[in-house]
């Protein structure tokens, strides 16, 4: 005999006929409440709780992973798109200090003489006509026109 079902549905049997219930109404919350259950069928329905729960659990933790994985991603493309938007600024104001090199150079070419600097002069037009131009130089050059044409005529 086990005590404690025996009391559990005389608790089910006392709170059933307080609402004024049939023998069928009796019989339906002692179903209800697990009371006319085999107890293999007990033991089942117990084992399929767990299993639930279990399952539950799996899958809210797999929802929050995906959660995770989802601001990871979000976060990943805002910071992508950052990078990007930085790229271009900074290739925008490398253009212009290579602009405003190229002008300060080009002021200074104005300005000086090449005759004060001797590499300067060498490489000009004005050196080959004074005398025959050296292997270096025409070396010299041909590298130099090489650079320009990687940058776009900008000086390097």
């Amino acid at each position: 005999m086990n005590t404690r079902a025996i009391n559990s549905a005389a608790g089910v049997i006392c709170a059933a006929q307080q609402r004024d219930r049939t023998a069928a109404g009796i019989a339906l919350a002692l179903d209800a409440a697990g009371h006319l259950n085999s107890p293999e069928h007990a033991a089942e329905l117990e084992q399929l709780r767990k299993e639930r729960e279990t399952a539950l659990a799996q899958r809210n933790a797999v929802l929050g992973t995906n959660e995770q994985l989802q601001t990871r991603v979000e976060e990943a493309g805002l910071a992508r798109i950052t990078a990007e938007n930085e790229a271009r600024t900074l290739a925008r104001a490398n253009k212009k200090l290579r602009d405003r090199v190229a002008a300060l150079e080009g002021e200074r070419a104005e300005s000086h003489s090449v005759d004060e600097d001797p590499i300067a002069y060498a490489l000009t037009p004005k050196a080959d006509a004074v005398r025959n131009v050296t292997p270096q130089v025409r070396k010299l050059r041909a590298l130099l026109a090489g650079q320009r044409e990687q940058t776009g005529g900008a000086p390097c």
